[in-house]
């Protein structure tokens, strides 16, 4: 079933090209906001978590790694609609030998209620980390989860900075249910494949 986006929240999905890779691969976090912004204001606004010097900075993302967009769909007021900030922008940290594509950072959204419904994931794409970074059980070494954890505190933190018509992450459901308040994230040494989820 497709997340359900009330009225006040929006969903934005961050999009990204792998030089060489036809596909693309996208994560997505949802948010409260406060009705003072567009679609489109917050799709241009988010996009920059990756596109300059904020949140993840695009100085720590692999050269192959593109910024696409960031698609943004929004209710306010019961009406909804969609924006899209475009960037395509590569990242400038240099070129790394990079993983397969499908391989995905994971990181857990905390809420602090217990139950499934109530915990949600990212998985997103390997931007600042090569072969090099990650041992024969898939684990990223300390010093890489160490940066990598530094970039997800970055992102999470700036995307208010950016965007101050935002007003706290949230986990959004497959009913009318209120959406849930995340509290924190984490960041698991253990890489995964990525999947369609956009919670």
């Amino acid at each position: 079933m497709p997340l359900v986006i009330p009225d006040g929240f929006l969903n934005a999905h961050w999009r990204f090209n792998l030089d060489g890779s036809t596909k693309t691969m996208s994560f997505a976090n949802a948010y409260a906001h406060d009705g003072t912004s567009d679609a489109q204001a917050h799709a241009d606004n988010l996009v920059t978590l990756f596109s300059s010097s904020s949140g993840w900075d695009k100085g720590e993302m692999a050269s192959q790694w593109l910024i696409h967009s960031c698609y943004v769909e929004m209710n306010d007021g019961g009406t909804f609609s969609t924006g899209e900030g475009i960037a395509n922008a590569h990242g400038t940290h240099g070129d790394l030998n990079i993983l397969p594509p499908n391989s995905t950072y994971i990181v857990k959204k905390q809420t602090g209620l217990p139950g499934r419904n109530h915990r949600g994931r990212m998985y997103i794409p390997m931007l600042s980390t090569g072969e090099e970074d990650v041992d024969n059980n898939g684990r990223l070494s300390d010093t890489n989860y160490t940066t990598v954890g530094t970039r997800l505190v970055n992102f999470t933190s700036d995307a208010f900075t950016v965007d101050g018509a935002l007003q706290h992450a949230v986990l959004l459901h497959e009913t009318a249910e209120t959406p849930t308040v995340i509290v924190s994230y984490a960041l698991e040494s253990l890489i995964a494949t990525q999947r369609r989820r956009l919670r």
